[in-house]
């Protein structure tokens, strides 16, 4: 087994060890409380936040047992982790950005998506003549939904089109985490992003970078099979790391929130061990 191969079956177990700690966090959001370590973590975020951040990280944590699902292949089928991991990264990202943001962030979530369901319902995809307009009926009725029309108006521009659930990118997303909690949670989604991000949106979008890229690396083109195979693992090392420190800054930074120095010492304990697996495998040599 090679030192990358050993890298990732280290890093798969440390993520296998911090879904139990989400999980156990999502049990808090939804019991109100749970016991850690002889402490009793008791839940204080609002009703709201919960609904907003709940989903949110529920979503990233099943979309990370997706691409664990992936660690023992090479090759080709690797390419399809990348869109999964940005997917994992931004959710993420977004979840703590709530945390930090607070009631009134996650009350502008919870709207933009009462008025985006609402949108969904008459929409046109295209442009001239390949256009396609796409209308449920019977169209719902407007007259009594001042919230939605509110709602509405709210993620709508001067020139009638669609805003976005929020006006911040990704990187002032984490700027704000950052000016919020420190360079703990911040500096780990930084370093998710900066992992996969880019990447991944180039292979999403079909881009022939973003194809080259997969099946070429950076650096020197594998010339024959094993070393395409190399590649990938190399690959997938790169993906396993972010996630893991995408899911780091979000649990860090729901114990820093509330409190929770016992589950936020076990995330610093996770941290270290995953730290030590990178540099071993950077020492042997990949």
């Amino acid at each position: 087994m090679s030192a990358t191969d050993e890298c990732i079956a280290r890093v798969q177990a440390l993520i296998e060890q911090q879904l139990q700690l989400l999980t156990l966090s999502l049990f808090i959001c939804d019991k109100g409380s749970a016991d850690f370590a002889d402490e009793e973590l008791v839940c204080s975020l609002s009703e709201k936040m919960r609904s907003v951040v709940v989903p949110m990280s529920l979503a990233g944590g099943q979309s990370i047992g997706t691409v664990l699902q992936s660690t023992q292949k090479r090759g080709i089928p690797v390419r399809d982790c990348f869109p999964i991991a940005r997917s994992v990264v931004e959710t993420l990202i977004n979840a703590t950005y709530v945390l930090v943001g607070g009631e009134a962030l996650a009350e502008k979530a919870i709207r933009h998506t009462q008025q985006k369901f609402y949108r969904d319902l008459d929409k046109k995809v295209g442009r001239g003549a390949h256009e396609l307009h796409i209308m449920a009926t019977p169209k719902l009725d407007l007259t009594d939904q001042a919230e939605l029309k509110a709602a509405i108006d709210e993620f709508t521009t001067a020139r009638g089109r669609e805003k976005s659930w929020t006006d911040d990118s990704v990187p002032m997303r984490i700027e704000k985490i950052g000016r919020a909690l420190g360079a703990v949670p911040a500096s780990g989604l930084l370093g998710a992003y900066a992992l996969v991000y880019a990447d991944s949106s180039e292979i999403i979008h079909g881009s022939l970078f973003g194809i080259q890229l997969f099946y070429r690396g950076r650096t020197k083109p594998p010339e024959n099979v094993e070393e395409f195979r190399s590649l990938t693992a190399r690959h997938l090392e790169g993906i396993l790391f972010a996630i893991f420190l995408a899911l780091n800054g979000y649990l860090r930074a729901f114990c820093m929130l509330q409190k929770f120095k016992s589950l936020d010492d076990r995330l610093k304990e996770l941290f270290d061990e995953v730290m030590l697996a990178v540099r071993g495998a950077e020492a042997k040599g990949g």
